[in-house]
């Protein structure tokens, strides 16, 4: 499945659907934050917020921008917020 049909989806109840976008983007999400943050276990807890906001938010996903931008802006966002 491509990103927008793993967005679709979750926003359908799929775990395994999360499950795998969480492979996919897991690691290029937490090598981000740390570049930013050099604290790994907020990066990790960010990662894990990340997907949360995923769950919650993917049945309104609109597609205008690419899953791998809503996803990084996401992470950026709760990074921002946790470094508050």
């Amino acid at each position: 499945m491509d990103d927008k049909e793993l967005i679709k989806s979750i926003g359908s109840g799929d775990k395994s659907a999360l499950r795998e976008l969480y492979l996919r983007y897991n690691g290029p999400i937490y090598a981000f934050l740390m570049s930013r943050c050099n604290n790994a276990e907020l990066c990790s807890d960010c990662v894990q917020d990340t997907m949360l906001n995923v769950i919650r938010s993917a049945s309104q996903f609109s597609g205008k921008a690419s899953v791998k931008t809503w996803l990084f802006t996401i992470a950026r966002n709760k990074l921002v917020d946790a470094l508050r």
